[in-house]
């Protein structure tokens, strides 16, 4: 499996859809290394479908990518419910 950096797809975060469940949920570092045996099994083909596509990133690189430009773009507003970060389409 190649290996994909998070930075060169930092460009993408905004409008990462996972093509696993489609939504915009993406899992850290962080909350990997928390999840329970249970939780990963219940999300592993999520999680493997991100890590081809945008990479596993940290929280600060998320935040870096995701706040550090605007909140809208062409696609909708993102916004963040219980800590994840969602696109509400136009």
């Amino acid at each position: 499996m190649p290996y994909f950096s998070f930075r060169k797809e930092r460009k993408n975060a905004k409008k990462f859809v996972n093509p696993a469940t489609g939504d915009g949920k993406i899992f850290t570092r962080e909350k990997l290394g928390k999840m329970s045996t249970e939780e990963f099994s219940k999300n592993e083909q999520a999680i493997y479908a991100q890590l081809r596509t945008l990479g596993i990133p940290s929280q600060g690189e998320v935040n870096r990518a995701i706040y550090n430009s605007s909140s809208q773009d062409a696609y909708g507003k993102w916004v963040t419910i219980k800590g994840h970060h969602v696109l509400i389409k136009d």
